[in-house]
C-alpha cells in the first residue's frame, strides 16, 4: 500500500517529497524489497538528498546489497560524490548478471573511469588521466557485456587523445582521435554524425583536434539545434548543453542540462554536467 501511494505521488501527482516518504516508510514494512531501494534512490538523487542516499545503503540488509540493481545505484552514488575507487571496488569482485541486451554494468564501469580519469587530467596528473581512459576501453569478464562489433568508445577515446597531447605524444594522440572518428563512420556506413548522440560529440571534438574544424561544426550545430527543431527529449537537451558547454555558452547550457533534467529526472549524465559546471563556478 505504501509503495502504491508513492507510486502515485510520483507519477501522477508529481510530487517526490510525498512519494520518497511512503517509499521510506514501505521500506521499515519490507525491508528486504531491494526494488524499493532502487525506487527510493531514484527519488532522492531527483530532490538531490545524497545524505539520504548514502543512509538508505547503509541500513540496507546485505541480501539488498547483493542485488544488481542496487550495486549499479551505489556506484552512481559514488561517482557523482566522486569516489571512484569506491566506485570501482564495488564493480569488482562481483559477477553480475543482466537481461538480454541490458548494457548498465559497463556503463557504470566506463563511466567511473572515465570520471576519474578526468579529474586526474583536469589536476595535472596525465599518466593517472592515461591509465583511467585506458581502463575505460577494457571489458572486464565479470560484467556480462562482450565488446561489440561497432564499439561506440569516441569519449574515452577523445580524452585519451587529449592526455597523450598533454604529454607531447602527438603521433598517439592523432591516432586516439581518429579511431574516434573511424568509429562515428562505422556505426552507420559511413554517414556523417552516426551513430547519434554523445558518439557524435566527441566524434566531432575529436575532428577538431585533428583540423576538422568544418565538419566538426557541423555535427555540433546539428546536435545543437535538436530542441528548436522539435526534438525537445531530455536526450536532445542534454546534447545541446553539451554543445553549448563546449562552445563556453555558459547560461544556455545550464538551461539545457536543467531543462533535460525536468523531461527525464534519471538521467545522471545531464545531472553529473550540472554538477561539474557548479564546482567550476
Amino acid at each position: 500500500l505504501y509503495r502504491n501511494l508513492g507510486v502515485y505521488a510520483r507519477d501522477v501527482q508529481n510530487d517526490p517529497t510525498s512519494a520518497a516518504r511512503y517509499y521510506a516508510e514501505a521500506i521499515k514494512q519490507t525491508p528486504n524489497d531491494y526494488r524499493l531501494y532502487v525506487d527510493l534512490d531514484e527519488l532522492y538523487t531527483q530532490l538531490g538528498k545524497t545524505g539520504e542516499r548514502g543512509k538508505l545503503f547503509a541500513s540496507a540488509p546485505s541480501e539488498v546489497l547483493g542485488k544488481n540493481a542496487v550495486r549499479n545505484r551505489r556506484v552512481l552514488l559514488a561517482v557523482q560524490e566522486r569516489h571512484y575507487d569506491e566506485a570501482l571496488n564495488v564493480l569488482r569482485g562481483y559477477n553480475f548478471k543482466a537481461a538480454e541486451g541490458s548494457r548498465i554494468s559497463h556503463e557504470l564501469f566506463v563511466l567511473a573511469n572515465v570520471q576519474k580519469g578526468r579529474a586526474a587530467f583536469a589536476a595535472g596528473q596525465f599518466g593517472a588521466a592515461e591509465g583511467s581512459f585506458r581502463a575505460a576501453l577494457e571489458y572486464p569478464s565479470n560484467l556480462p557485456v562482450g565488446k561489440p562489433e561497432h564499439p561506440q568508445e569516441q569519449e574515452v577515446l577523445y580524452w585519451l587523445g587529449r592526455t597523450f597531447e598533454a604529454q607531447g605524444q602527438k603521433g598517439a594522440a592523432e591516432k586516439a582521435w581518429q579511431q574516434a572518428v573511424d568509429q562515428m563512420h562505422a556505426a552507420r556506413g559511413g554517414e556523417e554524425g552516426g551513430g547519434g548522440g554523445t558518439s557524435s560529440f566527441y566524434a566531432a571534438l575529436a575532428l577538431d583536434r585533428l583540423g576538422h574544424a568544418d565538419q566538426a561544426s557541423r555535427i555540433l550545430d546539428h546536435l545543437a539545434a535538436g530542441p528548436a527543431a522539435g526534438h525537445r527529449s531530455a536526450g536532445a537537451y542534454y546534447l545541446a548543453g553539451l554543445v553549448a558547454n563546449y562552445r563556453k555558452q555558459g547560461g544556455q547550457a545550464l538551461s539545457d542540462f536543467r531543462r533535460a533534467l525536468e523531461l527525464d529526472p534519471g538521467l545522471w549524465q545531464a545531472r553529473l554536467e550540472l554538477q561539474r559546471k557548479s564546482t567550476a563556478e
